[in-house]
């Protein structure tokens, strides 16, 4: 019998998304009718800012249970999906092949926890992309081990562009831009709230009034930062060397690196399921240069192809 891949939508996922949606609903309705109860000043501006917070705790609710029954089916034949994607209002996706039919397949997945982020690529038998889904993100982590359920004679896509143009192009998560302009409008949204409660409720101290809101502000001015500047961060793998252009992801500081294939002796690769280290050494081992691809894609793959390209 084949061994067998099924990747489900996480129930501990659902009922997380379930807990939190509706935690917040009911939190935050009970402070709305305590605000309207005690006729407080500036109600109008709590309802709009506290019923956003409302709707994003029914979308949540909502979203999980379009996706409750999702799946991801793999094994040595072939692939069969019926899942929904990651747009704002998730789109169903169902197909099937086998793998005779394909030429290749790029899986890009990064975990948290429980959670994964997954995109996949198949291309037919004239290497033309036929499928590409960015998965809903409540699927088990499961996807990390889907390589093993893929026949090996399979190629991975980077290497098949560098040998066909040689280049490949390793770039930034849109998500990843995403989740950060919108933690950092939460953060601003959440400085306005707290500056208006406080100046109702605080002692005529300015400190008191503009702590909190100041935190939450710089915040999400970091953030929003790093969602802008983020969008273009790439590494470039080609013939002569790789060229390295991102920003860290703390306090996204911009970093820069031409590095020939001959500027470097050993290189390391720390990968786990929601981080991606590269690092560059001399002759002795001393760091030439590091870098956190964490925000690009498909870094799974950068092992593989620096292990083919330095044997030659």
């Amino acid at each position: 019998m084949d061994k067998e891949l099924i990747v489900k939508t996480s129930r501990f996922n659902l009922l997380l998304m379930y807990g939190v949606g509706g935690g917040i609903i009911v939190c935050l309705s009970y402070l709305l009718w305590g605000l309207y109860e005690e006729g407080s000043n500036g109600f109008g501006f709590f309802c709009v800012i506290l019923g956003l917070f409302i709707l994003g705790g029914l979308y949540m609710i909502v979203n999980a249970y379009i996706v409750k029954d999702d799946y991801i089916c793999v094994n040595q034949k072939g692939i069969s999906v019926d899942a929904h994607n990651s747009d704002f209002i998730p789109k169903r996706c169902m197909f099937s092949y086998r793998w005779s039919e394909l030429s290749t397949y790029v899986l890009d997945v990064v975990g948290y926890k429980s959670m994964s982020h997954s995109c996949l690529e198949l291309y037919d038998k004239n290497e033309n992309l036929i499928q590409k889904v960015k998965f809903q993100s409540l699927l088990g982590a499961e996807m990390n081990r889907f390589d093993a359920y893929v026949p090996e004679a399979f190629l991975c896509k980077p290497a098949y562009d560098y040998l066909r143009y040689g280049r490949t192009t390793f770039f930034s998560r849109s998500d990843n831009s995403k989740t950060l302009l919108f933690l950092g409008l939460f953060f601003l949204l959440g400085a306005i709230a707290f500056f208006v409660l406080f100046i109702k409720i605080a002692d005529d101290s300015l400190v008191a009034e503009l702590c909190m809101p100041g935190i939450f502000f710089i915040y999400g001015l970091v953030y929003i930062y790093g969602g802008v500047v983020t969008k273009k961060d790439r590494l470039i793998f080609e013939k002569k060397g790789l060229t390295i252009d991102l920003h860290t992801t703390s306090l996204f500081r911009h970093k820069h690196k031409v590095l020939p294939f001959d500027s470097f002796y050993y290189y390391n690769v720390s990968l786990t399921s929601s981080q991606c280290e590269l690092q560059f050494l001399d002759q002795d081992k001393n760091e030439i240069f590091s870098c956190d691809c964490t925000n690009l894609t498909n870094t799974r793959y950068l092992d593989w192809m620096l292990k083919w390209r330095l044997s030659k």
